[in-house]
């Protein structure tokens, strides 16, 4: 009986690689988190976060960082690439350096796929996490008025300082 237990365990613990989806909802212009921790040393994962970005007249721009816990060979993990899908896009947006943060521009309101890619080199395994948002690519208009807004201060400003 404990043969096969430990059978069990050891194919559960080899299937690691094919989950599903993570769900993020709605993005906004608030954090919203991910990450995932892993057990023991992994060759290759790739994790994938679902989102949506509202209909709206503005395109986004969504913009994320990642934290890994790495402490030396014991618990690991080395992130390689996120990549974005879905949505209007005709192929695949490709960060090859998430450490530093990534960034994908001028999308359009739709479902998106983001697909965190690594691998887990520590002994008893590594943890990594992260925020993503989304927020609104500004308009020309959007610019034409705090220009005019700024004009308007620095007018009055230079008014009151000739009294």
């Amino acid at each position: 009986m404990k043969l096969k237990s430990m059978l069990a365990a050891l194919c559960l613990a080899l299937a690691g690689g094919a989950q599903a989806a993570t769900i993020l909802g709605t993005l906004s212009n608030a954090l919203t988190p991910f990450g995932n921790a892993f057990y023991g040393k992994v060759a290759s994962f790739t994790d994938y976060y679902t989102f949506t970005l509202a209909p709206s007249s503005d395109a986004y721009n969504v913009a994320g960082i990642t934290f890994e816990l790495d402490l030396w060979n014991w618990v690991n993990v080395d992130l390689t690439s996120a990549s974005l899908t879905g949505g209007g896009l005709s192929g695949t947006l490709t960060d090859s350096n998430p450490g530093d943060g990534f960034s994908f521009t001028a999308l359009t309101a739709g479902n998106y796929t983001l697909a965190i890619a690594g691998a887990v080199p520590g002994y008893f395994g590594g943890v990594y996490a992260g925020v993503v948002h989304a927020s609104a690519v500004p308009e020309p208009e959007q610019y034409a008025m705090m220009l005019t807004g700024l004009l308007m201060v620095g007018w009055s400003v230079r008014r009151r300082n000739a009294r």
